[in-house]
């Protein structure tokens, strides 16, 4: 999950050495920052898939699933903004089977909330902890039911202290998309299905405005194709119909998946996923309300390059952010002849009542394979990217970023160079991001040292 940040980001780059000028994308890939990282786990386990948020203050958290031997741990450490890293805590129970898929959130007042998958042996479960300010963390709840099959956990904090969990569950069709509501006053709630109870629902997604308009967004079977569909909840009423936002083509909306969503500080969502093309190759699609909370648009809209040549490949993982004026920017992977890149593309509002994407540009550095595109963007229109991309020859993968400094004449033109920022000798992956008001942005990611996994961290102030 991120959240909209009303901020001038990447100004203190050009005092740091970093900001990239009037790129249009790509550059060397093999050139990397000055910058050394700082290992955050304890180094004594296997520390994967870590998560990042930021409050206003510059304080980060980043939470990650640690094993060793079969058993399984959730554990975090703190960023003091000033200060730097903590010591690794543990925040989950005892060690347990099949913990993983950490997934974290946090406002701007340092309130965060962590949730993940616990096996017992039988069953698969959602667990959650909670991080206030002053008090550290506190106790690990279960808050799935205890009987269940799960999987796909994902979790939006509101600037109120609400939050809400959602996963997908079942043992047999139909799975559902369920949901659980924290609100600071009364725990958490019972869990309750959202989806339609019956065709089976997959992957969702949620993500909240700084107006606190809940958006959750997932993948529905009906038998025959894959729909993404999106609940909205404003935390006075119930959840609202779900709209079907993938239409073309077919018109019942064939087999699309892998979805992602973000919300501006108005309301107003943009949803983006992976939608089967011309013979079969996966293209980026995306969609937009027109109010908060209404309907989404009565067709979608190709925003990935429309290869129509066989030898091309397709686009997976797309990823979204929005920013407080109403635009959103998309990235996602491309493979093209046997060259994958990152590409994304910018939706730009225009007086009077227009819109457009800007055509999809490259910011990867055109060798390897990268995948898994991150991004954070900022109210003022820039943007910050993080991947995990292999080097020339396919032996290590590394962790790469590139920066997009909005120009209202050149909105597709505002990328710089890719850059490095893990080792260069040692395998990285699982990049994730987070970034704050006043300009401080934290990367995390793995790296395995020959021995270990290791959770690493690069930090901008």
């Amino acid at each position: 999950m991120k959240r909209l940040m009303n901020i001038s980001v990447f100004l203190c780059f050009s005092m740091l050495g970093l900001l990239l000028m009037n790129g249009c994308g790509g550059g060397n890939g093999d050139e990397s920052t000055a910058f050394t990282p700082t290992m955050i786990s304890s180094g004594s386990l296997n520390g994967q898939s870590p998560q990042i948020d930021m409050d206003a203050n510059g304080n980060a958290i980043a939470v990650w699933q640690e094993n060793e031997a079969g058993a399984g741990y959730m554990s975090a450490n703190t960023y003091k903004s000033g200060v730097g890293w903590g010591n690794p805590t543990v925040i989950s129970h005892a060690p347990a089977s099949g913990t993983s898929t950490p997934m974290f959130s946090m406002n701007s007042t340092g309130n965060g909330i962590a949730i993940w998958t616990q096996g017992d042996g039988s069953n698969t479960m959602i667990y959650a902890n909670h991080y206030t300010p002053g008090s550290d963390w506190a106790t690990a709840n279960l808050i799935s039911a205890s009987d269940s099959f799960v999987a796909n956990p994902n979790i939006a904090i509101s600037e109120n202290g609400k939050a809400i969990a959602v996963w997908d569950q079942g043992d047999s069709p139909p799975r559902n998309i369920v949901c659980s509501i924290y609100a600071p006053s009364s725990n958490w709630s019972a869990p309750t299905i959202i989806s339609s109870g019956v065709y089976s629902a997959y992957n969702p997604r949620v993500t909240v405005s700084n107006s606190g308009r809940f958006y959750v967004s997932f993948q529905e079977n009906d038998g025959i194709n894959n729909r993404i569909k999106v609940l909205s909840y404003d935390q006075t009423s119930t959840w609202n119909t779900s709209s079907v936002v993938s239409f073309q083509p077919p018109s019942t909306g064939s087999n699309a998946n892998g979805s992602a969503i973000s919300a501006n500080s108005s309301g107003l969502a943009m949803v983006v996923w992976q939608h089967p093309g011309y013979l079969g190759r996966r293209e980026i699609h995306g969609n937009k309300n027109g109010t908060a909370g209404g309907a989404f648009k009565g067709n979608d809209y190709p925003i990935s390059i429309q290869n129509p040549y066989p030898e091309a490949g397709g686009s997976h993982y797309p990823d979204v952010a929005a920013d407080n004026n109403g635009y959103h920017m998309v990235v996602w992977g491309q493979s093209n002849y046997g060259q994958t890149n990152i590409y994304a593309s910018y939706f730009r509002v225009v007086a009077p009542g227009g819109a457009y994407w800007t055509y999809p540009v490259v910011i990867s550095s055109g060798t390897g394979s990268p995948q898994l595109p991150r991004i954070i963007k900022v109210s003022n229109g820039n943007a910050f990217v993080t991947w995990e991309q292999y080097d020339y020859d396919l032996s290590r993968r590394h962790i790469y970023y590139n920066n997009y400094v909005f120009s209202p004449t050149d909105p597709a033109g505002g990328w710089g160079a890719a850059k490095r920022i893990s080792d260069s000798a040692l395998n990285s992956n699982s990049p994730a991001i987070a970034v704050n008001e006043s300009g401080n942005i934290i990367v995390v990611w793995s790296q395995n040292d020959g021995t270990h996994n290791n959770i690493y961290s690069w930090t901008i102030n």
